[in-house]
């Protein structure tokens, strides 16, 4: 008896020896479930992409990174999400806002765009309005396919007395003006 296990041993032995050597000289690969998606996660490489802001009579500007998802929906809400955060600590706007949602159309071109609030003062004037507008389409304008922007309020067209909202706003606004 103890001689059958002590044979049954050593074959294990000798067994798990002949994997071992073979995994050390690359014969065969031990991946063990998930490690594939670490390794992909940590090859990826972060996106830069620019915040641009009018404030105090010129533009300011801050680089942020994320990794790039695949989807440019969830990229777009990143970005723009950010955009708001730096306008409300900068004080060009003076009330917390969100996004709530993105959507590019079919052909992505068009941005849709749907705020949790109106992103103006109540006593900024049409040129503020106009130079946050401009800072929103320049950092949206580093994604390429994008061309046109429509801003909504609570995925409805939002409401001001002094711009139309109604219309999607031209990418090419901040090229041809900046």
């Amino acid at each position: 008896m103890n001689g059958m296990r002590m044979l049954v041993y050593s074959l294990a032995a000798c067994g798990l020896a002949v994997i071992f050597f073979a995994y050390q000289q690359e014969l065969i690969l031990i991946q063990p479930y998930g490690w594939q998606q670490l390794a992909s996660a940590a090859q990826e490489q972060p996106l830069a992409y620019t915040l641009w802001l009018h404030a105090n009579n010129n533009w300011k500007h801050e680089q942020e990174r994320c990794l790039d998802p695949q989807d440019t929906n969830a990229l777009l809400y990143h970005i723009m999400q950010r955009w708001l955060h730096y306008a409300y600590r900068e004080g060009v706007i003076n009330k917390k806002i969100n996004v709530q949602s993105t959507m590019l159309a079919h052909d992505n071109k068009h941005l849709f765009i749907s705020f949790d609030r109106n992103p103006f003062r109540l006593e900024s004037s049409t040129h503020q309005r106009m130079l946050l507008i401009k800072s929103l389409l320049k950092t949206v304008a580093q994604q390429p396919s994008v061309t046109h922007v429509r801003i909504l309020v609570q995925h409805a067209a939002l409401e001001d007395p002094y711009i139309d909202f109604t219309i999607n706003w031209p990418v090419s606004l901040v090229h041809n003006s900046a």
